[in-house]
């Protein structure tokens, strides 16, 4: 059994995962990569999910935010019929990134 940390950030939870899948009814988990920026605080990318991306003063602002982003992104795509347009594209990571996953009510 691999090991998860989970961390709350207030009704989203961030953590380390194997695998993406969908979670139950409306929630999703979510892979993100989360970004010491030079000048200070985070940038948050999502991975799966072209276009989504946000910032934070802290690790834990910029996974709300992202939340927050990625909770918009779905319920546009949902609410207008598409399905969402998940990608295997490779992304840039810089050696300083984390990966992370979050779970998202939509």
């Amino acid at each position: 059994m691999s090991e998860m940390i989970l961390e709350r950030c207030g009704s989203t939870a961030s953590m380390i995962h194997p695998e993406w899948t969908y979670g139950r009814d409306s929630t999703y988990e979510c892979r993100v990569l989360l970004c010491p920026e030079p000048e200070g605080g985070f940038s948050v990318h999502a991975i799966r999910l072209p276009g989504v991306v946000s910032e934070g003063d802290t690790e834990s602002e910029a996974l709300e935010n992202i939340a927050d982003a990625f909770r918009s992104a779905f319920q546009s795509y949902l609410e207008g019929g598409s399905e969402i347009p998940w990608c295997d594209e490779k992304i840039d990571r810089p050696e300083s990134s984390k990966e992370r996953w979050i779970l998202v009510d939509v």
